[in-house]
């Protein structure tokens, strides 16, 4: 089936890959940065007014969600699980972090900078040690990979302990459910907080999670309901 994407959505990847070309490098770390402010300025205020019939941009429920659960010292090292051509990064290393990405392919967004530290690799056999970093996101990303609780337990594995796993999927027909994922907590992790979105019309409804489970139990079409989830790794000791 054909996705439908609007013309801003369209508008906005061709800007990903005009900007990097343009841009000093020495610039991009900042410019980036900015741009990553003003798309949540614009899915905030102007899209779902320009857009009625699509409301706000789903990214912007994962990466407010993503920064309001961040509360990192300078210097902290934290792993972009799935970056695709995301400028979240970009947000991260202004706030201090020190950065690393990990996916397939490279977006030449992520290939500009310097101080982005980008990894082509699988994230079920991450080139990364145990214990290895403060914090983790994966927006959106578990969904596409195959071995989804292989995926969990490499990033439980690299994630230093008592550190912090930031995630988002999506739930209902044909993705999560209730149980698969519950099944993403996996021994090791605890879930510390979690929100549930789902989507009437233009508009995504926040719901408990009593709510949410009724409402994949029943709902049998493709939904773009929304699960954020803050985990943290268990002490060994």
């Amino acid at each position: 089936m054909k996705v439908y994407h609007p013309i801003d959505v369209k508008l906005y990847h061709v800007v990903l890959r005009l900007l990097p070309v343009i841009v000093p490098s020495r610039l991009w770390d900042r410019v980036a940065a900015l741009l990553f402010k003003l798309y949540l300025l614009y899915a905030t205020r102007i899209r779902p007014l320009v857009f009625r019939e699509f409301g706000s941009a789903e990214r912007l429920f994962e990466y407010s969600w993503v920064l309001a659960n961040l509360k990192g010292e300078d210097g902290s090292t934290i792993l972009d699980v799935g970056c695709g051509d995301s400028l979240l990064d970009y947000e991260l290393i202004r706030q201090g972090f020190k950065v690393y990405a990990i996916d397939l392919d490279c977006h030449p967004a992520l290939r500009k900078s310097g101080n982005l530290n980008f990894v082509w690799a699988d994230i079920t056999q991450a080139p990364f040690k145990n214990d290895s970093f403060d914090w983790i996101v994966a927006v959106s990303a578990i969904e596409h990979i195959e071995d989804g609780l292989g995926c969990m337990s490499e990033l439980r594995r690299v994630l230093k302990e008592s550190g912090t796993l930031i995630v988002s999927v999506p739930i209902g027909f044909p993705f999560y459910d209730s149980m698969t994922l519950r099944n993403l907590v996996i021994p090791g992790l605890t879930l510390v907080k979690e929100k549930y979105y789902f989507c009437e019309g233009n508009r995504r409804v926040e719901l408990s999670k009593s709510e949410i489970n009724e409402r994949i139990a029943w709902v049998r079409r493709k939904t773009t309901d929304l699960a954020l989830l803050t985990l943290k790794k268990d002490s060994e000791r």
